[in-house]
C-alpha cells in the first residue's frame, strides 16, 4: 500500500500532515442489478441471482488519500541530525534521514521492533567477544539526488558527528566507539584511531570502547538508531562549512539539504510550513 507523509508547521506551531492511501475490498455483487429484492436487500426467491464474486482478502485497492493533521508546539529549524534540539526535530529526522537501524511499531506484536534501514541484516559479532561488529549495507539505497548510501557515507557521517570543531550536541555515539570521545574532545587527533572503519564498499565496522564490551546486537542497533547517527550527504555537508570549519549550515534550508530517508522535504517555510513526501524511487528503506 503506497503511503505519503506531509508535515506542516503553522505560524509558531508545527503541524504534521500524514497522507496515506487507504484501500478497501472490492464490493461483492449478491444479486443481478436488474433483479427485484425484498426487504434488507435479499433477492426475491423466484428470481435467479449471480454467484458472489470471489475477493482476495489480501489485496487492497488504493482509495482516496486520508489526511491527518497534528498540531505541535515547536517548529522544525534544521534537518541536520547533529544539530536537532527538541522532540519535534528528533521525530522529523527519522523521516528524512536514514539510519542503519530504526525502531518501528509492530501492529501484530503491539510493541516496537528493530528494523534494518540502511543496514542489510543485524550487526555481526566478528570475533565473538562483543567488541568488533560489522554491519552490511543494502546495495540499492540512495540519497534523493541519486548518490549511493555506502560505507564511506556511514564513516563520513560518524566523523562529522564527532568533529571536535562542530561539537555536535547529538554525539553520544562517540562514547560507544573506541577513542570516539577522545576524538571529540581533541585528545586523539587522527580519525584512523577511532573505532569506525570501512571494510569494503558496503560493509562498515565498529570497534567498541572496552567499557561497552561485551556488547550485543540489540544494544548496538539501539545506539545506531540515535538521531546523531543519522546519515548526511557528504558533498552537500562539505559545501556548508564556513572557512575555518567551525560551523556548518547543512539542513538549515531545503537548498542545503539532501534527504536520505524514506521521505523528502517537498515544501518548507521556516516557522510556518513543512511538507514531507514519500520517496517512491531509488530506495528500499523502511515503508512507513
Amino acid at each position: 500500500m503506497k503511503k505519503s507523509l506531509s508535515i506542516i508547521a503553522l505560524l509558531l506551531v508545527a503541524v504534521m500532515l500524514l497522507v496515506s492511501c487507504g484501500g478497501g475490498d472490492k464490493p461483492v455483487e449478491t444479486a443481478d442489478p436488474g433483479t427485484e429484492t425484498t426487504e434488507a436487500g435479499e433477492a426475491d426467491p423466484g428470481t435467479e441471482t449471480d454467484a458472489p464474486e470471489e475477493v482476495d482478502p489480501e489485496v487492497e485497492e488504493p482509495g482516496e488519500p486520508v489526511t491527518l493533521r497534528l498540531a505541535v508546539t515547536q517548529s522544525v529549524t534544521t534537518f541536520n541530525p547533529n544539530t536537532a534540539e527538541h522532540a519535534v526535530e528528533y521525530e522529523n529526522q527519522k523521516w528524512v534521514n536514514a539510519n542503519l537501524y530504526k525502531r518501528i511499531y509492530d501492529e501484530e506484536l503491539q510493541d516496537g521492533r528493530w528494523e534494518p534501514e540502511a543496514a542489510d541484516g543485524e550487526p555481526i559479532d566478528v570475533n565473538g567477544d562483543g567488541k568488533t561488529w560489522n554491519v552490511n549495507l543494502k546495495q540499492d539505497i540512495f540519497f534523493e539526488d541519486g548518490t549511493p548510501i555506502d560505507a564511506n557515507v556511514v564513516e563520513y557521517s560518524m566523523k562529522m558527528a564527532l568533529d571536535p570543531k562542530l561539537a555536535s550536541r547529538n554525539s553520544s555515539i562517540g562514547g560507544l566507539l573506541e577513542n570516539g570521545d577522545a576524538y571529540l574532545t581533541g585528545e586523539v587527533e587522527n580519525w584512523e584511531d577511532v573505532g569506525c572503519k570501512v571494510v569494503d564498499e558496503f560493509t562498515i565496522q565498529f570497534i567498541l570502547d572496552d567499557s561497552y564490551v561485551p556488547y550485543n546486537a540489540g544494544a548496538l542497533m539501539l545506539d545506531l538508531n540515535h538521531v546523531g547517527a543519522g546519515l548526511v550527504h557528504p558533498e552537500m555537508f562539505e559545501s556548508c562549512f564556513n572557512e575555518d570549519r567551525s560551523e556548518n549550515t547543512y539542513g538549515t534550508t531545503v537548498d542545503r539539504f539532501v534527504a536520505g530517508g524514506a521521505y523528502t522535504v517537498s515544501n518548507y517555510i521556516d516557522g510556518q510550513y513543512l511538507e514531507l513526501t514519500k520517496r517512491e524511487e531509488g530506495n528500499s528503506l523502511i515503508d512507513y
